[in-house]
């Protein structure tokens, strides 16, 4: 969700209780330096923990079903998108145009099939959503075809376009079409 409830405990002895964006998780690592007590639900206190005993960013095999050999820089973004997710944070890869960004986001969509990568929170499977202009809708899914066809896609677009998704991995849409059905997309 990106949000975690957090209860805070202020020196004068009065509490608060703040829902705090995931992303602010090292502005808790500072009020506790600072004094303030703050306590979180234990999966948010694992991610602080491993925050602060981070050393390297753990080295994953690649999903068996990958077809593709990498360059060195998409295994570190592998591994990056990995950590990232596994923590229920989100992510900006940056890459100039060229450079493989698709490849390195169907790599960390095929490690959560495998189970190489562990869902934030235990969470079920549920397929993950790509948002794209439409002019993009086909590369992804020639992409996802070419490296790595294992991936059950399916297509959120068209006239008689459905949320029923059945056991997809990934559901290919567009920006228009979320903005458009974002109600009923929310509902899944």
């Amino acid at each position: 969700s990106g949000r975690a409830a957090t209860t805070v405990y202020y020196e004068k002895g009065g509490r608060e209780i703040v829902a705090v964006p995931r992303l602010r998780i090292l502005d808790w690592i500072h009020l506790r330096r600072h004094g303030v007590v703050v306590r979180l639900p234990p999966r948010d206190e694992a991610v602080v923990d491993r925050l602060l005993n981070f050393e390297h960013l753990e080295e994953r095999p690649l999903p068996a079903g990958l077809l593709a050999a990498l360059r060195p820089y998409q295994r570190e973004g592998w591994h990056w998108l990995a950590f990232l997710y596994e923590h229920g944070f989100g992510a900006c890869l940056a890459d100039d145009m060229g450079l493989g960004k698709t490849l390195q986001a169907i790599i960390l969509l095929g490690g959560i099939k495998e189970g190489l990568v562990r869902a934030p929170g235990g969470g079920g499977r549920r397929p993950h959503l790509i948002v794209v202009p439409p002019s993009l809708l086909f590369n992804w899914e020639s992409e996802i075809r070419k490296f790595f066809p294992g991936l059950a896609v399916a297509s959120y677009a068209g006239a008689e376009r459905s949320t029923d998704f059945g056991d997809a991995d990934a559901v290919l849409t567009t920006y228009g079409l979320v903005r458009r059905d974002l109600a009923r997309l929310r509902q899944i």
